[in-house]
């Protein structure tokens, strides 16, 4: 079985996932490049405690909503913790 990404041509964005038992070159799909998973690196997002930085993945990681650039599925990059809205600060005890 051979995991495949199908990727949508007009917006590079993997929009499925799928298992088939032919390898992905011989899968055609108009308007879309179907890739093999298992053959594919995958980059993801890691919190340094400042900033979101990309880290490589293994083989075979890459998902649906990632974007397909330069022959990696790429993670959407997720949003910043700083940037978060502050919490109400809230002290003391309420009667009920």
């Amino acid at each position: 079985m051979t995991n495949l990404a199908i990727i949508n041509n007009q917006n590079n964005i993997c929009e499925n996932v799928s298992s088939d038992p032919r390898p992905a070159s011989e899968i055609q799909i108009e308007g879309y490049t179907v890739i093999d998973l298992s053959q594919t690196p995958a980059v993801g997002w890691e919190w340094d405690g400042t900033e979101w930085i990309m880290i490589d993945q293994n083989l075979g990681e890459g998902g649906i909503g990632d974007t397909y650039e330069n022959g990696k599925l790429i993670e959407s990059k997720p949003a910043d913790p700083l940037d978060s809205p502050a919490q109400p600060v809230t002290t003391g005890t309420q009667e009920l």
